[in-house]
């Protein structure tokens, strides 16, 4: 039997994590934007400007910011209080996040590939909740249309790093 208070907890976690997801999938969106006007400009050996070192700076205090969002998200997963997919959404923050740091073609290749791992975990995950009438078949379909979008990156920056390497 669900008290006032349990019913409550359950609509605001809930309410929580939409809140999460939207902002953590809106932050993924913007960091794809970012990457790819960054990869659009000639690639510069070092920040030779204040206003490189301060995005570079602001970078790195976002992907710190993102790995405790990551670590409390794991310990509340732990706890029993947050869904899988808060802690996947998570991670592909952080990922995204080092992703918008990295600085060789080795580094986002490394990267990206943990991206499409986690993205085919993530996916497996959806369609057996699909399967089970556990949530829609929407969101599967959304967890396969990431999981292609970080296979694509991936062959992307593959692509660009394969001319560099003969």
């Amino acid at each position: 039997m669900f008290t006032m208070h349990s019913r409550f907890r359950r609509i605001a976690l809930g309410a929580t994590t939409l809140i999460v997801g939207a902002a953590l999938w809106s932050s993924v969106g913007d960091c794809a934007r970012a990457e790819a006007a960054q990869r659009a400009r000639p690639a510069k050996a070092s920040p030779s400007s204040a206003s490189d070192r301060k995005v570079k700076e602001l970078l790195k205090e976002r992907l710190a910011v993102l790995r405790e969002v990551e670590a409390r998200a794991i310990a509340s997963y732990e706890a029993g209080h947050t869904p899988l997919e808060q802690v996947q959404q998570a991670r592909r923050a952080v990922l995204d996040a080092e992703l918008a740091l990295s600085e060789s073609s080795k580094q986002r290749i490394a990267i990206l590939e943990q991206l499409v791992a986690m993205s085919k975990d993530a996916e497996q995950v959806a369609t057996r909740r699909s399967e089970m009438g556990v949530t829609s078949r929407g969101e599967a379909l959304i967890a396969r249309a990431s999981r292609l979008e970080a296979e694509i990156k991936l062959e992307q920056e593959k692509a660009r790093a394969a001319p560099r390497a003969k």
